[in-house]
């Protein structure tokens, strides 16, 4: 199979997901043609890793789904003790009543780092692992994160013979438990960089140095092969809920920063997953609400909030989409919006996608009204749309995409319980390291990563 970059006419192969990451002119790699699944056979398959490998193998040729040892690889992750689950089962479905109809939390959030990136960048190190021994090379990742892709790339990354990897996140801008979960990582492989800006400005760093280098990769959501670990998600969830309900349409809400999750469900809907809506849901910071409600590209000074995964102004993964609706001049409007920086209207058909937006009182009413269920404010807005957008009579699954304690320093104290948490082992080391620099600093920066990288060996 073969991909194409959203800005060039340049074709890739699945390794080159891998080891490019992005084009050189800052386009995302996508997909020629979208493959199609037999959702008859997906609830046929019981195990997660046997699901893993009919969806994958859908966007490799033999020869590299071969190589790769993927069926080797998904066993290994998905049939031992990688992940916290009370059940075998990786992910959760669990039942909320309501006085007016059910809905359903669906938590994806069980990994080590208790985020929902887990499940595929555990998959994703592996893989790359893997191709880096194939081709006898070394890679730099670089990693820019709002908390949670942050912790999650350095536990399953660290120690990785092959791989350097280099963490940007903004400064102050994660909650204090992603930050020990992160800054107590300290192996030779791991650098944690903090940037007096925002995650748009740790985005825009990466995205420049992937581009300029070969020997430079991502792990975010615009690495393609993890919308394509995360896209299986959706399927396990059909095959959970058709257990408990007879399944035909489902409508999945998913809180939005970056929009990888969400383009994660939409892809699994264009292969045939049987997806009713997708709400995409912001908070203050609404660039996705905006654009796929009035086609309006804005530009303005990021809002904190108690949901900082979310706080993202520029959704990159917006792009993929964008490419594939949009007719090739308003794409073109909307990169040079991107480029410029100016406000700009396009115009966005109406899709699966419904736009919507809450905010902190919003979130905080909804932990509140839960007792029985801990929730943190990431989940509270998947549950926001339920009542205004009257969806109970639907199959509603809202996505749980991180557990509760790690975001309990910005949650209001009488919204929250009063409970022990188990804390994972690389959260008890007292030391931590980061390396501070303004948002300015593009060129020390770089110098940085220059400084400590896996350098290209001669003739590559």
């Amino acid at each position: 199979m073969k991909y194409i970059c959203t800005r060039s006419k340049k074709e890739y192969s699945f390794f080159d997901l891998i080891i490019k990451g992005i084009g050189k002119d800052k386009g995302l790699i996508t997909f020629k043609k979208i493959p199609k699944i037999s959702i008859k056979k997906v609830k046929t398959i019981k195990r997660y890793d046997k699901l893993f490998n009919y969806i994958f193998r859908k966007f490799t040729t033999k020869n590299e789904f071969k190589k790769l040892k993927v069926e080797r690889i998904s066993k290994d992750i998905y049939s031992k003790n990688y992940f916290y689950s009370e059940k075998k089962e990786i992910f959760n479905i669990s039942k909320v009543r309501t006085n007016k109809g059910i809905f359903y939390i669906y938590n994806i959030a069980n990994g080590r780092t208790f985020s929902f990136k887990d499940i595929a960048i555990s998959m994703l190190s592996k893989l790359t692992e893997r191709l880096l021994k194939i081709k006898k090379k070394k890679l730099n990742i670089l990693i820019s994160t709002s908390g949670d892709t942050g912790s999650s790339c350095e536990y399953y990354l660290k120690n990785k013979k092959y791989i350097k990897t280099f963490v940007l996140s903004p400064l102050k801008g994660v909650s204090e438990f992603q930050g020990k979960q992160m800054f107590s990582i300290t192996n030779k492989n791991i650098f944690n960089i903090t940037i007096k800006g925002n995650f748009d400005d740790c985005q825009a760093i990466i995205k420049n140095n992937i581009s300029k280098f070969s020997n430079y990769s991502t792990f975010n959501s615009i690495n393609l092969i993890r919308i394509i670990c995360q896209s299986v998600y959706y399927f396990r969830c059909f095959y959970l809920i058709s257990k408990l309900n007879n399944c035909k349409n489902i409508v999945f809400s998913i809180p939005t920063g970056n929009f990888g999750n969400s383009y994660s469900a939409y892809i699994a809907y264009k292969m045939g997953l049987p997806v009713k809506n997708i709400i995409i849901v912001n908070n203050e910071n609404d660039s996705c609400f905006k654009l796929l409600k009035t086609g309006e590209i804005i530009f303005k000074k990021l809002i904190k909030t108690n949901s900082p995964s979310m706080d993202i102004l520029i959704p990159s993964n917006i792009e993929r989409y964008l490419f594939e609706v949009l007719g090739k001049r308003e794409f073109k409007k909307y990169i040079k919006s991107l480029k410029n920086k100016k406000r700009q209207i396009i115009k966005v058909k109406k899709t699966i996608f419904i736009p919507y937006r809450c905010n902190n009182n919003d979130r905080d009413k909804i932990i509140s009204s839960l007792k029985r269920r801990y929730i943190e404010a990431h989940t509270a807005s998947s549950i926001a749309p339920i009542k205004k957008l009257d969806l109970l009579n639907n199959i509603v699954v809202c996505l749980e995409t991180a557990k509760y304690f790690k975001f309990k320093d910005l949650i209001k104290k009488e919204s929250f319980p009063n409970k022990k948490l188990k804390i994972i082992e690389h959260l008890k080391k007292r030391r931590s390291k980061t390396y501070t620099f303004d948002k300015k600093d593009i060129n020390k920066i770089s110098s940085f990563f220059k400084a400590n990288e896996f350098a290209l060996k001669k003739g590559e």
